[in-house]
């Protein structure tokens, strides 16, 4: 009975100490596709075809006019994903959640921004 108490007891005192790498590897990640969305939406607005096909939410195709900008965020992101969940889960992640999530986070990121540059735009001429 003792001994299966101290197990209880070294298991509890564990598994926070387990827990800890773990959420640092998460908050990595979480960080890492931050930074690539970032990336991407930056060089969206950069590139006025990019920001056109933004325009027409077409967000997929106007990231991929300028990703190749973002390869190295990418790589981090993939990287950070493999650490955390093993090799080749980074890729996968890459071409199936967040490449899923991509409009969305780039849409909710540059909002503003698009708006702000109708708002700045000249009116069409009146045609006199």
């Amino acid at each position: 009975m003792r001994r299966a108490l101290a197990a209880l007891v070294l298991a509890s005192l564990a598994a926070p100490a387990l827990a800890a790498p773990r959420a640092a590897a998460e908050a990595s990640a979480r960080d890492a596709e931050a930074a690539l969305t970032e990336c991407l939406a930056q060089s969206v607005l950069a590139n006025p075809g990019a920001t056109a096909k933004a325009r027409l939410g077409q967000w997929q195709e106007a990231a991929a006019v300028m990703g190749f900008i973002c390869r190295s965020d990418a790589a981090a992101m993939m990287a950070a994903r493999d650490a955390l969940d093993g090799r080749g889960s980074g890729l996968r992640r890459f071409k199936g959640a967040y490449f899923k999530g991509l409009p969305r986070a780039l849409s909710t990121r540059l909002a503003g921004e698009l708006r702000q540059d109708y708002a700045h735009a000249e009116p069409p001429p009146d045609g006199d």
